[in-house]
């Protein structure tokens, strides 16, 4: 079995859906379960896509009155940034009644930048900045896949995006979240690729960490300098080398990504209660 599932293109099929009867029928209960969730369309309701979770022709007026939940009993906690963020919302919406949440697909939440593929980019995001000077959120957390945006001068666009937020609401509590673990292929492919029985939550090894954690100390860095929250996956999720693969949800294991990065509803779940714990 592990031989066949070696096999790119085996992979490959099972990412389109395919049904390959002799393999496919060779697969354990729990491999088959496993292999399902290359096909996560469950993500489309979670991210709340194309009300809080824009795509890319899309603009900020596109932005349902749903995605701003305020509570005043309750913190208000307004989450902006990209898929990675609209991903871990899945989890934060059930700890945080008082939650606001503008993410937009490969627009990271940092002031000022122009994206050739995401010509609504910089309005969006000017447009969350008036938004979090009047309404004044308790917390903001600031989340994206950070690594596609090195080349954009990440750090110091960071730091004037967080000095503007403590400039037009200083008595907001800012934090820079990091990335999630990332993987060298779709997580269920990994796993199936790993001979994983899928029976229990584990760790994993990706190879991808020691990159994390460089960049990480430059995050760090801002929130230091700027006396503001930094919030890392990596240290809840992973051990060393190792980074937690599956998790329960409801007494149910999921994988935590569905792909090489986003969070499934069962690894957003586990972040949001680690941050919840963090906040206490």
């Amino acid at each position: 079995m592990s031989a066949i599932l070696v096999s790119i293109g085996f992979y490959a099929h099972l990412k389109e859906g395919v049904v390959i009867g002799g393999v496919y029928n060779r697969m354990t209960p729990k491999q088959k379960e496993l292999a399902a969730y290359l096909q996560y369309d469950k993500h489309v309701a979670l991210y709340k896509q194309r009300e809080c979770f824009l795509t890319p022709e899309q603009t900020y007026t596109d932005f349902s009155p749903q995605c701003k939940t305020i509570i005043k009993e309750d913190k208000t906690l307004l989450l902006w940034g990209d898929s990675h963020a609209a991903a871990l919302s899945a989890g934060l919406r059930a700890l945080f009644p008082s939650l606001i949440q503008y993410t937009t697909s490969a627009c990271p939440p940092l002031m000022g930048l122009d994206f050739k593929l995401r010509p609504h980019c910089r309005e969006i995001n000017d447009f969350i900045l008036r938004e979090i000077e009047r309404v004044q959120p308790e917390i903001v957390m600031l989340h994206a896949n950070w690594f596609v945006h090195l080349n954009k001068n990440l750090i110091p666009v960071m730091d004037k995006t967080v000095k503007r937020i403590i400039r037009v609401s200083p008595s907001t509590k800012i934090y820079i979240v990091g990335n999630v673990p990332h993987w060298p292929s779709d997580l269920p492919i990994y796993m199936l690729k790993k001979g994983i029985s899928f029976t229990k939550e584990r760790h994993l090894f990706t190879p991808m960490l020691r990159d994390l954690r460089k960049w990480y100390n430059k995050f760090q860095l801002v929130c230091v300098n700027n006396k503001v929250n930094f919030f890392s996956p990596i240290n809840y999720l992973c051990k060393g080398n190792m980074c937690q693969s599956a998790a329960l949800l409801e007494g149910k294991l999921e994988p935590t990504a569905w792909d090489t990065a986003h969070l499934t509803e069962a690894g957003a779940t586990l972040l949001a209660h680690k941050f919840s714990k963090q906040l206490e």
